[in-house]
């Protein structure tokens, strides 16, 4: 009788759900989830607003091909090296085939083509060490042609939204066929005159950095990445806090020390490294 009277005393405040089954009603549940959906959630009862972008050094060239009519019987010509202004770590180069054709297993017809390829001719650590082996470059880049009256663009390649690319030593990316040769002369291109003969290319580049990450306290605007001596100091209280609860620890305890009316439970091994 007594265990059924403590069956039944278990079984008070419990419901039976739809398939039979005794379950106890999710009231507490029920308001918890109330009490979240009617929270806002904000800035202003944000600690912490932290945001992280990606840092790019961005930079151009621009490319004037003189006598192209000359230049164009050449089967490549390559551009001046040019540096990244800011970080001066790397050096690249264009290189241009007037006259590519298509492969044979493309088509069998004999039309030609403008390429274009941007090549990485070199490569330096951020710290200059020859030990170091440097990492690839991630960056984007764009080719454009330029109108030959105003200088505006008029054809564009690529741009800063476009996948990013790992550029290694001596790689070069491109188009093999950024345009037909025999369209370059086409009055309606406007991309060679001929008086000038003259096809200038501008070339776009957008190196990435890194990320670049920042923290503030929320509604303050105030930087809230914590000091080296914020940290020191916050490393010393979490020490002390950890040697406190040590010495509360109770469990396998085989030494006592009197503070006072204060009993203080710990072990001998804890005295020994003190």
């Amino acid at each position: 009788m007594a265990a059924s009277g403590q069956s039944q005393g278990s079984m008070q405040g419990m419901i039976v759900d739809g398939r039979g089954r005794l379950t106890r009603p999710r009231i507490r549940i029920r308001e918890r989830a109330a009490a979240v959906r009617e929270t806002a959630y904000n800035s202003d009862n944000t600690d912490l607003l932290a945001s992280s972008e990606m840092e790019c050094e961005s930079f151009s060239m621009e490319w004037s091909l003189r006598n192209y009519s000359v230049l164009s019987s050449h089967q490549e010509i390559f551009s001046p090296m040019f540096f990244s202004p800011k970080s001066n770590h790397t050096c690249w180069q264009l290189r241009v085939c007037p006259r590519k054709k298509k492969q044979k297993s493309q088509a069998d017809d004999d039309m030609e083509y403008l390429s274009v390829h941007l090549i990485l001719k070199e490569l330096r650590n951020v710290n200059d060490n020859p030990f170091i082996p440097p990492c690839p470059v991630r960056a984007r880049y764009q080719i454009m042609l330029l109108n030959a009256n105003d200088g505006s663009p008029h054809l564009v390649f690529g741009d800063s939204d476009m996948p990013v690319i790992e550029f290694k030593l001596n790689s070069e990316w491109g188009w093999d066929q950024l345009i037909p040769g025999h369209q370059l002369t086409c009055p309606r291109m406007r991309l060679l005159v001929n008086n000038d003969d003259i096809l200038r290319i501008r070339c776009n580049i957008w190196i990435e950095e890194g990320l670049k990450h920042n923290i503030i306290s929320s509604g303050s605007g105030i930087n809230y990445l914590p000091t080296d001596q914020e940290r020191a100091a916050r490393r010393k209280e979490r020490f002390l806090e950890d040697f406190e609860k040590l010495y509360k620890k109770y469990v396998n305890a085989d030494f006592e020390i009197w503070v006072g009316p204060e009993k203080i439970k710990t072990q001998r091994r804890g005295q020994a490294d003190c």
